[in-house]
């Protein structure tokens, strides 16, 4: 009974948490749901306010026409030199005005003017001077009377005679605009007297302030008026016709939305009633639950989860009594039918998909550049390598003509050649170019619909060989050092024996009684002999031809004795700082001991050479992810110019003085990492340092 009132109790909480979230998700969606409403009930009714408006407009035009036109008060007119001619063409004009909803009417001559009111509630005017036109035919503008605003259509109905058609903006006239009962409509050219409508100037006004007054429609949602909240909608209708000169003038359209916040109000406390309606009853018919119950729901309950997750295999056990059981079989029965139909609709969405796709995938997965264009040399496609490959973007390219792309590779002959191709003169075009550090083989040929019709499209594939044309040049330099090896060896033993010769007579004649000048000059022929056996050695060991037998190193231990080395040997006035980074459980290398201290002495001391006595060099370890042992080494000398890199991995190449080096150290290090399977790349250019990187293999061990 404990561990059912603690299911019962934890069952509780979980429902309460469900229920307040449930509150919250649907407060929110009907929350948003009213926003969006509100919102397309504010579009709606500006443009029903706005067309009814524009209705008001094309009907009062209609009606200047018709005065315009009128052949018998052109004949009134000719008899307004006495008062019952001038009563005459007043009637006349009000009996063609009494069904427009027109509320006056002004007929201005040079003797005399009138001012006839067609509406019981209208401002009386008495001044007439603000209506003058000299426009010959009818127009509808907007007028100002003090704070009155009117739609006045003006008619020179002769020389001597004008027509002015009034329609007040009052409240009646707004009530013929709106559509809705909780709708608003103003018309006005300030922004403090919209504020002032609501009897909250102090609140609105900076709300409408920070709205766009030059936009010829815009919204706003929310404003606080102190007395509600409202959605409002602003709409520039024209240019007000006033002494003061044209301004702006504005057609509000304003909707309330406290209903919404009442039917908000009022589902929160639904919700929230229902919420603790079904708490209780849901406690109440859970006393009654037994745990033979309880399991089977908690089962279907871990399995829906399941389920959820994405699990149609999810199955529950049916050993269970009466509807319980038939429950759980018919939810097995259902998890297989869900299972077979969301396999088939996998199965379809990924055909669909596939299907739409297909072309896509094949033009995006090639590696190499594509573009299509058609016979103008507009660009039509392009392909995700040409993006990735070129600074532009695929919405700037597409639509570009082809001779306006701004990259190093097109030039006059490719484009040449699409002309060529869109026109049916060629089949296909290839060239190959080099632009910096790279190497591209351009391909054209046309786009064809079926094996003969031409489509007039042409397509253009780039395809970068910059890796291919480097591996060509690393077997040629690998070639190069394998003969020049041997050679090597050949030279080194035919020139070791005599010059040992030499050395030992020399060495024997330095022991006997001699003057000072001979002792001088044999001592110079030991020192540049001992040079040229020096040479030798060199020599021996770049054409050193490897035994079958692996040997592993550890490279850190290595490189800390290489290291220490090269510190004692260096002097303490000089200014060169060598750093050594380390990395952590760096494997063991497939280079023998020797052969990899020789290969990190001659980068060393090549690195020191080239900072010339002031200068830093960095040296760093660190593990590949694909098997390989990296080694850097690094410095921040004048670097090496770009005609000069390539050679540098040549035997005999140096750029040092005579005297100094002997252009072996570098093939000896690139022959070392090749013989272990390794590779080495270098980046350097002139006052940016040089840098070199190996890969070496990891040891099995």
């Amino acid at each position: 009974m404990k561990l059912f009132a603690r299911t019962l109790l934890i069952f509780l909480v979980a429902i309460s948490i469900q229920a307040v979230l449930t509150t919250g998700l649907i407060m929110g969606l009907v929350s948003r749901n009213n926003d969006n409403t509100a919102r397309t009930e504010l579009r709606e009714e500006s443009v029903l306010v706005y067309n009814n408006y524009n209705s008001w407009v094309r009907e009062i035009w209609k009606y200047a026409i018709r005065l315009k036109d009128n052949s018998d008060l052109k004949v009134l007119i000719e008899t307004t030199d006495n008062r019952s001619g001038q009563v005459g063409l007043i009637n006349g004009i009000h009996g063609i005005l009494k069904d427009s909803g027109l509320d006056s009417f002004i007929i201005r001559q040079d003797a005399w003017d009138h001012f006839e009111i067609m509406s019981d509630a209208y401002p009386f005017i008495d001044d007439f001077q603000p209506f003058n036109s000299d426009r010959p035919h009818p127009y509808v503008s907007l007028k100002r009377m003090e704070d009155q605003i009117f739609l006045t259509a003006t008619i020179r109905l002769s020389e001597s005679t004008q027509l002015f058609l009034l329609k007040h903006f009052d409240d009646d006239f707004y009530n013929l605009l709106e559509g809705r009962e909780h709708t608003r409509v103003i018309v006005s050219t300030d922004k403090s007297t919209i504020s002032q409508v609501f009897g909250s100037r102090d609140a609105l006004l900076p709300q409408l302030n920070g709205s766009d007054n030059h936009a010829p429609y815009w919204e706003l949602f929310d404003l606080n008026a102190g007395q509600g909240h409202y959605n409002m909608s602003i709409q520039n209708i024209g240019l007000m016709d006033g002494s003061t000169g044209d301004e702006p003038v504005s057609l509000l359209v304003i909707l309330s939305t406290e209903l919404y916040r009442s039917i908000l109000t009022r589902i929160g406390r639904i919700v929230l009633m229902v919420s603790l309606v079904i708490l209780a009853l849901t406690a109440i018919m859970a006393l009654f639950l037994s745990g033979q119950v309880t399991r089977p729901i908690k089962k279907l309950v871990d399995a829906m989860k399941q389920i959820r997750d994405g699990d149609f295999s999810a199955t529950v056990d049916t050993k269970a009594g009466g509807e319980v059981r038939d429950l759980l079989g018919g939810f097995n029965e259902m998890t297989r039918h869900l299972s077979r139909n969301r396999t088939t609709m996998d199965d379809n969405l990924q055909e669909i998909t596939f299907l739409k796709d297909y072309n896509e995938t094949i033009i995006h997965s090639l590696q190499a550049g594509i573009i299509v264009v058609d016979r103008n040399l507009i660009i039509e496609k392009v392909n995700g390598f040409f993006v990735e490959s070129f600074p532009q973007s695929r919405g700037t390219v597409i639509g570009m003509l082809l001779d306006e792309l701004t990259i190093e590779i097109m030039d006059e002959d490719v484009c040449n050649a699409a002309r060529e191709i869109t026109c049916g003169l060629s089949q296909q075009w290839s060239k190959t170019k080099r632009v910096e550090n790279s190497v591209w083989d351009i391909k054209l040929y046309p786009l064809k619909l079926d094996q003969s019709e031409n489509s007039g499209q042409c397509v253009i594939e780039f395809d970068d060989i910059s890796r291919k044309m480097e591996l060509e040049e690393k077997i040629f330099q690998a070639e190069k050092l394998t003969s020049l090896s041997f050679l090597s060896a050949g030279i080194a033993h035919e020139i070791n024996n005599p010059l040992s010769t030499i050395l030992s007579n020399t060495q024997h004649m330095l022991t006997r009684d001699l003057n000072d000048d001979d002792k001088d000059s044999l001592k110079w022929i030991e020192q540049e002999t001992n040079r040229i056996a020096a040479i030798i050695r060199e020599l021996l060991d770049f054409s050193h031809i490897p035994g079958t037998a692996i040997m592993e190193t550890d490279v850190n231990e290595c490189l800390t004795d290489v290291i220490r080395l090269v510190r004692y040997g260096l002097n303490s006035d000089e200014g060169v700082t060598i750093t050594l980074k380390t990395g952590q459980a760096v494997p063991s290398a497939t280079v023998p001991p020797d052969e990899l201290k020789q290969l990190i002495l001659n980068l060393v001391q090549n690195a020191v050479h080239a900072v010339d006595g002031r200068g830093s060099i960095h040296v760093e370890t660190s593990q590949y992810d694909d098997g390989y042992v990296s080694l850097t080494v690094s410095d921040d000398g004048p670097g090496i110019p770009d005609q000069t890199l390539p050679r540098i991995f040549d035997p005999f190449f140096t750029t040092k003085p005579d005297g100094i080096g002997t252009g072996l150290g570098l093939s000896i290090v690139y022959g070392i990492v090749k013989k272990a399977g390794g590779d080495i790349d270098v980046d350097s250019g002139v006052d940016s340092g040089t840098t070199f990187r190996l890969r070496l293999p990891i040891g099995k061990g």
